[in-house]
């Protein structure tokens, strides 16, 4: 098992890349399909956007190196997502920021980071892992630790 990072500096490292960042993070409503801005110590927050790009960026970095980042998940109805993250596990920090990113830069869409493209990042990358490695490139906790919770991932919901 790897170690368990620092979560508060997790998300205040995403939060200043954000900051840095000239471009809005963005989320469509499901219920009006319109967009809107998510400030970035929202977007930073384990209750916020953080679940999301911890598994964007474990994505990634398993794709990458074959070793993905342990992300405990654990549900949370005042959240954004419905889940808070509870802990996160890697041997390097620098690997689980560089990971989310990665992320953010494939997002990027018309000086825009649409928050919702995570998904895709996330079945993309999947994708291109089984094609090198065929099914047995997803092992078994490849996916982050959910508690008992919503049925659907952080990552899921309503297709367009």
């Amino acid at each position: 098992m790897s170690a368990a990072l620092d979560l508060t500096r997790v998300s205040r490292v995403l939060e200043a890349v954000l900051d840095r960042d000239s471009r809005p993070v963005m989320l469509r409503s499901m219920a009006s399909w319109h967009l809107h801005r998510v400030p970035s110590h929202v977007a930073a927050a384990p209750a916020g956007l953080l679940p999301a790009f911890l598994v964007a960026g474990d994505a990634l970095l398993r794709e990458a190196t074959g070793q993905g980042v342990e992300t405990d998940l654990k549900p949370e109805r005042v959240s954004l997502l419905g889940y808070r993250v509870a802990a996160v596990r890697h041997q390097r920090f620098s690997d689980v920021i560089l990971a989310m990113m990665e992320a953010t830069d494939q997002i990027a869409r018309n000086g825009r980071l649409m928050a919702d493209d995570l998904k895709l990042v996330v079945e993309l990358s999947r994708t291109r892992l089984m094609r090198m490695a065929g099914p047995a490139g997803l092992e078994a906790g490849s996916s982050p630790s959910v508690e008992q919770g919503p049925e659907q991932s952080p990552l899921s919901g309503p297709s367009p």
